[in-house]
């Protein structure tokens, strides 16, 4: 996440970085309160998380299982945005991105929660560019292939032939 906002901080110097369990309200809740005492609006922000367990048939995963990948991969996406509507909504222009994945618009085997909560953040963030242009607010998701990080370490995907270009 460092090198991340060193990146983001040389085009805009203002940018920050904050990090939550978007698995957990409460973490989520805590960086809201951080977020509100740091600024007064928002002009960006980034949805960065992602979780691929449970890597299980779509029959062998557990209902809490499900409901973790969710509330990472699209329910927290959700809560965070929500709880800063005051500081994304105004005058001036926000954008929302949200990262995605080739397993939103493609089944992998094992892989149903993450492809499921993947493809509704794809439409959440449609909606929200739909519904957000009256407050100033566009809305893109990002889909930038096969990242090389810590969620993909053991997990074989079949390579990059696995995810075309649309």
């Amino acid at each position: 996440m460092d090198q991340t906002l060193a990146d983001a901080q040389s085009s805009a110097p203002s940018s920050f970085a904050v990090a939550c369990d978007l698995g957990e309200p409460s973490s989520i809740d805590a960086a809201v309160r951080h977020i509100l005492g740091e600024v007064g609006e928002l002009h960006g922000l980034v949805h960065n998380a992602g979780d691929i367990h449970p890597i299980k048939p779509l029959l062998g995963s557990s209902t809490s299982d499900w409901t973790r990948s969710m509330m990472v991969n699209l329910v927290g996406v959700q809560h965070l945005t929500q709880a800063l509507a005051s500081l994304l909504q105004g005058e001036h222009r926000t954008r929302v991105t949200t990262i995605s994945s080739g397993a939103a618009l493609r089944p992998l085997a094992s892989w149903s929660a993450y492809c499921t909560a993947k493809a509704g953040l794809d439409m959440w963030t449609r909606c929200l560019a739909e519904e957000g242009g009256q407050h100033n607010i566009t809305a893109v998701s990002v889909a930038p292939g096969i990242v090389d990080t810590a969620m993909q370490n053991g997990h074989s995907v079949g390579g990059c032939g696995r995810f075309p270009a649309p």
